[in-house]
């Protein structure tokens, strides 16, 4: 994910960015929400080391019934301020 990505938001010379996992299956549990967070917290980890110009990022989780394998994703948004 840091190749393409941090270049796009080192080029942008963003400071913060948000990172949104998200889980899906057929029921909500609790590891679900714990598992999407922390697949969050490793992607946005990741980039702030390798983008110098990041000084904060904010994690989200997302969980869904709906169970397909495009769902199990990070979604990166970030922000120059």
């Amino acid at each position: 994910i840091g190749g393409i990505v941090g270049a796009v938001i080192a080029k942008a010379g963003a400071s913060t960015i948000t990172c949104a996992g998200s889980t899906s299956g057929p029921t909500v549990k609790a590891s679900d929400r714990k598992l999407a967070l922390n697949r969050a917290y490793e992607a946005c980890t990741y980039l702030k080391g390798k983008v110098k110009t990041l000084t904060e990022f904010n994690v989200e989780a997302k969980t869904t019934k709906i169970n397909a394998a495009n769902i199990r994703r990070v979604v990166v948004s970030f922000s120059t301020n």
